[in-house]
Parts: structure tokens; C-alpha cells; sequence
């Protein structure tokens, strides 16, 4: 299955994220950003995406495993580290 938007929204933090999944909840690759608690619901809409695009820029999180069995990786910075796992040839995340 594709998930394509999931939203969990939370008082202190939202999670903002897509991804697969099998569906008996093997396979699991989910890719999340996360901003301040309810700061999109707030904002005015064309407003309320650009906390979204900053803090994809700041953190990600990466939910692999199953369902049953989930790993967490927090990614600091994706927009610096990326590169550099290329330029010293580290295997590209799945």
C-alpha cells in the first residue's frame, strides 16, 4: 500500500509523512517531518505549508521494520547530510 499523506497531528508535535507498507503491516517504510504541535491547523492556508518545508529541512524521522516491530531513525538536517553520504559513497537510505 501507498501511503501517500499521513497526518498525526498531536498537542506538542505533528507528524507529517508518506511511505509504504504491506498490507498485513510488513515492509514498512514511512518517512515523516515534524513541526510544533497544532501550528498548521492555526495558520492560514499557502501560510500553513511552510512550517511543513522548514522542518523537512531540520529533522526527519524514518519508521522501517513492520508493523509489530517498528525501528525509529531520527535524519538531523537531511538537507546537509544527503549530500554528503553521497560525496563518501554511504549506501542511499530505503
Amino acid at each position: 500500500m501507498k501511503v501517500q499523506r499521513l497526518e498525526l497531528v498531536g498537542n506538542a508535535i505533528s507528524l507529517f509523512g508518506q511511505g509504504t507498507l504491506n498490507l498485513d503491516g510488513s515492509d514498512l517504510s514511512l518517512d515523516f517531518t515534524a513541526t510544533p504541535g497544532r501550528l498548521t491547523q492555526v495558520l492560514p492556508n499557502g501560510i500553513d505549508d511552510i512550517p511543513r518545508a522548514i522542518s523537512g529541512q531540520l529533522l526527519k524521522v524514518k519508521m522501517r521494520g513492520d508493523l509489530a516491530r517498528a525501528r525509529y531513525e531520527a535524519e538531523p538536517v537531511p538537507a546537509v547530510t544527503a549530500p554528503i553520504r553521497k560525496v563518501f559513497g554511504a549506501s542511499p537510505e530505503k
